[in-house]
Parts: C-alpha cells; sequence; structure tokens
C-alpha cells in the first residue's frame, strides 16, 4: 500500500479510512469522493435547521428566522454584523408566538446596536485618546504635569500606518500616534500601550528606569498578555 492510505483488514467489518493521495473517503468497499461526504453531512445538518427570511421595512431591519428541532421552549435573538437580526425559535414555533418575541426582543436589539455604535464611534476618535492620556498622566504620570507644555505632548491620534508596533512617541515634536489595530479592544489594553508611549516623555530610553514607569500601570501584565494574543492571532492568519 502506498503512504497515506489505511489497510482494511477485515472486510466485514464496517471501516472509514482517508486516502489522501486520492483525497477520497472509503467506507467498506464504496468509494465517495469528499465533496459528496460533505455535502451529506451538511445535510443532515439543516434538516435540523429550517430559516424563513423576513426582508428589511422602514420598521425593522432583515430578519433570519431559525426553526431548530433541538430548540425545544426558549426563543433568542441576537444582531448580526450585516444589521439584519438572527430569531431561534422551536420548530414548532406558532406564527403568534414569533410575532410576540419580535415585538419583545427588536427594541431591546435597536438599544445594543445603537449602544454599541455609538461606543465604537467614541472609542474611535483622537478625543478618546487624549482623554485616557490625560487620565493617565493625572494618576501614574505625574512627573509629566510638572513638564511645559511643550515638552508634554500635543498630538495624540489613531494612525492606519502602524501593523508592525502597537504605538510610537516622538517627544521632540510632542506625538504619539497608536495603531488602529487597537480599536475594539478592552480599555486597559489601549491605557497600556498609551501609557508605554507617555513614559517615553520622561525617559526615552528602555532602561531601568522606563521599566519602572511602565509598571506603574496596574494592569500592565494583563494587557501584555492581550497583547501577546493579538500577535499570535494575526501571525496564524498571515501564515
Amino acid at each position: 500500500m502506498g503512504c497515506g492510505a489505511a489497510t482494511i483488514s477485515n472486510p466485514a467489518r464496517l471501516q472509514l479510512s482517508v486516502n489522501r493521495n486520492a483525497q477520497s473517503v472509503l467506507i467498506g468497499d464504496t468509494i465517495n469522493p469528499n465533496k459528496e461526504f460533505k455535502e451529506q453531512i451538511t445535510a443532515t445538518r439543516r434538516a435540523a435547521k429550517i430559516t424563513e427570511i423576513i426582508p428589511a421595512t422602514d420598521q425593522h431591519p432583515a430578519i433570519e428566522i431559525v426553526r431548530s428541532t433541538r430548540r425545544t421552549r426558549t426563543i433568542t435573538a441576537q444582531n448580526n454584523s450585516d444589521g439584519s437580526v438572527r430569531l431561534l425559535v422551536p420548530a414548532r414555533a406558532s406564527q403568534a408566538e414569533i410575532n410576540d418575541a419580535l415585538a419583545s426582543l427588536l427594541p431591546r436589539l435597536e438599544r445594543q446596536r445603537t449602544q454599541r455604535t455609538a461606543a465604537r464611534e467614541r472609542f474611535a476618535s483622537d478625543e478618546y485618546l487624549v482623554q485616557r492620556a490625560e487620565f493617565l498622566m493625572n494618576t501614574y504620570l505625574p512627573e509629566l504635569l510638572e513638564l511645559s507644555e511643550e515638552e508634554r505632548p500635543v498630538s495624540i491620534r489613531w494612525v492606519s500606518n502602524q501593523r508592525t508596533r502597537w504605538g510610537s512617541a516622538t517627544p521632540a515634536v510632542g506625538r504619539i500616534r497608536i495603531s488602529d489595530q487597537l480599536q475594539g479592544a478592552p480599555e486597559y489594553v489601549v491605557d497600556s500601550v498609551l501609557h508605554h508611549e507617555l513614559c517615553h516623555f520622561i525617559e526615552m530610553n528602555h532602561n531601568q528606569r522606563f521599566r519602572a514607569l511602565e509598571k506603574r500601570f496596574p494592569e500592565y501584565d494583563k494587557a501584555q498578555a492581550f497583547l501577546g494574543g493579538m500577535t499570535f492571532a494575526a501571525s496564524r492568519i498571515t501564515d
């Protein structure tokens, strides 16, 4: 037998082996292409769920109603990334039950969407970074408040052209830039990167003094772990 093919020692028993060279699935004496096998599995899964689509109107977004035989009582809803709503209902749910659920859940989902949009817009603004920097200076780096205005950061912005580092500082011109890849990360993570860049306005080099300033931020280690996870995830995508 060639490499990658499993041997069936007992034809009387039902056995499953994958021939990697031929890209096929061997079940007993029958050969089915992988594509066909996957389609059979997909069809079985779809049989347990029936989806209906209610088009969007001026009163509500598009609604995807998913009836599931596995769901017996509860009805839940969630916002989809494309702006539509998914409603998960038992297979035997009546139209009246669905209408009642929509009347109750749609306003709640709309509030959630509005709040998330507002938070995202605020988080993505340069003003937000300035506010966080002011908080960090007042709380952990009071030395910066003793510097003249010319020596403090005067420009703090999100940028989209930093893909290999989270932030950068240029004290000579009072500039801090934060990678927009951090938009959506927990606030303590953004604070940690900002704090690091602010430390450069007190100490340029990554020496012992700098590390002591950096460690004043109480969630430094936690933020570093999160950033390490982001870096790892990004490397997996590009590999």
